[in-house]
């Protein structure tokens, strides 16, 4: 459910202070990572993903769709967990969980009265994925995402009476959503990856590392 549809008073998104202390922070591990790396006397694995492997990857959503789409303020920026394994050389099979927080515009009853909505969003599902890993440390894949979504909302002043009644919202909304997806990750070690993928769920684009525990 979009979360914004009537009647805004601003017109412009913004991302929260919580959100641009994480965004600065990620920057700053990637910053220092040559340097860690360097200092563990690093040197270029040869990994090529493969049957039997498996990896837990940690995400966050940089393009949330909410920000983009409905010009809402986010409160927490996407982040995921996902545990992936490769079944076969060629196909893998996951499960995902994920969590996000969007705060709409103002919405303006009939009385004047201006209300911001808050969505809080988590979503469990399963991902199946196609591989192109002959390369070296490269993994480039694209596949499918069945999702169970719940969306739970919240006005900041008074009840939700006035958008129930007058709009159609619920408190509370559960349902079974699919979504699309390609990405790629690289191996920086034998057991660490950096990943990027794009996708139409929470996030157009989500960035992240993954650990492999298994294979």
């Amino acid at each position: 459910m979009c979360l914004c549809q009537l009647k805004p008073a601003q017109a412009h998104p913004k991302i929260s202070s919580d959100m641009k202390n994480t965004l600065f922070v990620i920057t700053a591990l990637l910053c220092v990572l040559p340097t860690i790396l360097k200092a563990q006397d690093y040197r270029q694995p040869v990994r090529i993903f493969k049957k039997g492997q498996t990896d837990v990857q940690l995400g966050m959503g940089i393009l949330p769709t909410a920000l983009l789409l409905d010009r809402a303020s986010m409160k927490l920026l996407p982040v995921s967990i996902e545990v992936n394994h490769m079944l076969g050389n060629r196909f893998s099979l996951g499960l995902f969980h994920g969590q996000s927080i969007a705060e709409s515009r103002p919405i303006v009853s009939v009385d004047g009265v201006q209300q911001r909505v808050t969505n809080h969003t988590s979503r469990t599902a399963l991902k199946a994925a196609w591989h192109i890993n002959s390369l070296p440390n490269a993994d480039f894949y694209g596949g499918f995402m069945l999702a169970l979504t719940d969306a739970r909302f919240s006005v900041d002043i008074g009840d939700m009476g006035y958008l129930e009644n007058h709009l159609g919202m619920v408190r509370r909304k559960t349902k079974l959503t699919y979504t699309g997806f390609v990405g790629g990750r690289y191996a920086l070690t034998f057991k660490w990856n950096l990943f990027g993928e794009f996708g139409f769920g929470d996030s157009i684009l989500t960035l992240g590392a993954g650990y492999r525990i298994a294979g």
